[in-house]
This record gives structure tokens, sequence and C-alpha cells, in this order.
């Protein structure tokens, strides 16, 4: 009896106590243990991996300045694909247009690209930016038959540092109707430092040039070149 009149007289108290104007109840807050944040050392700080720079365009002992040097990929990434029948002249061009200075072109490896002229004297695929590498990727650049009377597939003008090289550049002199000159790869008006290497042409089309060079073009390197075909063309 005791027992229940002393809690009986403990809850009265809390209670006064509690509801007491002048009381103010204090409830300690919890201490959180400090967060230990792990600080990166150097090398790990903002890490990351570049591979190798040729992934970039930088080609070493090629002669062509590797400053600021990018990359588009492969011309797949503009559209241009390998082996489907369907024209790729514009996304071949479109792919050249994005690398600009010191651009790199690629290919896909052993396909066949089809383009075509649509105007008489066309020139098909223009280069005008200096230290652009092309890389056919031992792919096949062909022509569509038509009946133009003249036109170039590769057109390099006024730039300097130009490479097109490691494939196959097919015309269409079996099924061509006009029978006229045709260019394989033109560099015009002051074009300097133009560099083919590995690269096959098959002139299946009128009498041409293989490669033609003209209007005070300079420092121009041709190596390895196979030029089939020409009829009665020249190589200039």
């Amino acid at each position: 009896m005791k027992k229940i009149i002393g809690f009986m007289f403990f809850i009265a108290i809390s209670t006064l106590i509690l509801t007491s104007p002048s009381f103010t109840l204090i409830v300690p807050v919890p201490v959180q243990a400090e967060t230990q944040t792990e600080v990166p050392t150097d090398d790990e700080t903002e890490a990351n991996t570049t591979d190798f720079v040729s992934d970039y365009g930088a080609i070493g002992n090629d002669l062509i300045d590797d400053t600021e040097a990018n990359t588009t990929g492969y011309v797949s990434d503009y559209g241009a694909i390998g082996n489907d029948l369907i024209d790729d002249t514009q996304s071949i061009q479109n792919a050249i247009n994005a690398a600009g200075e010191n651009g790199y072109v690629c290919f896909n490896e052993g396909e066949i690209y089809n383009i075509s002229a649509t105007t008489n004297k066309q020139n098909i695929l223009t280069v005008m930016h200096n230290n652009l590498e092309i890389d056919l990727n031992n792919s096949t650049i062909k022509l569509t038959p038509n009946a133009f009377e003249s036109y170039k597939m590769f057109y390099i003008c006024g730039a300097r540092d130009v490479k097109i090289h490691n494939g196959f550049l097919q015309g269409d002199r079996v099924d061509h109707i006009y029978k006229k000159s045709i260019s394989r790869i033109t560099v015009k008006n002051g074009g300097t430092g133009y560099t083919a290497g590995k690269l096959v042409v098959n002139d299946e089309g009128t009498g041409g040039s293989g490669l033609a060079g003209t209007y005070h073009v300079t420092n121009g390197v041709i190596t390895s070149i196979n030029i089939t075909n020409y009829g009665g063309g020249y190589l200039t």
C-alpha cells in the first residue's frame, strides 16, 4: 500500500512540474558521430583516360601537323553505310566538313561506299581544310554510273597538308555513257603539302587522270599508288 501511494505521489509531482508555466523541459539532442570524408589522392582526382593520341587524329611520322587534332570517328557516324547500295555522297561530305582543320576522317574497314555526281563538271567530294587526314581503311569509294561530261571524285581546293590514303577509288568506265574525261583526285588553287599513300585508283570510267594537280600545286607527295585502266588520260 505504501508503494502504491508513493507511486501515485510521484505521478502527481511529475504532472505538477510538467504543467507548471514556469517550467521548461530540456530534451538533450544526441550527438552524431562525425563523418569522415575520404580525400582523393592526386592520382585519383578527376582521373580519366584518353587512350592514344591517334584516337584523336594525331598520326606520327606523316608530316602532318597534329596540333589540336580532333576526330570525327567513322563516316558511318554521319550516315554513310557501306555495302548498302545507297548513295553516301552527302554523308561523307558532312564528315569531311565536320573534321575541319587538323581533322581525321575514317571509313569502316573493307566496305564499299557509293558516291554520285548530280551536275556536270561537279566536284563530288570537296576538301578545303588544312591538315586533314582521310583514312579509307581498305574500303572502296565507288562512282555511280552517269552521263555527265566531267567531274572529280575528290577535289582539294586551296588546302595544305591533306592526306588521303589506304583505300580504293573506283570509276564507272564500263557503264559511263558520255565517255569523256574524269579526274579522280584534283588539287587546285595553291594547295600544298598533300599526301596520297597506299591508294588504288581503278579508273573504270572514261579516259581521265587518276590524280590531278593544277594551279600552282607544290610539295605534293604521292606514294604506293596503283592506277589502272586510266585509258587515254594522264597522271599529273
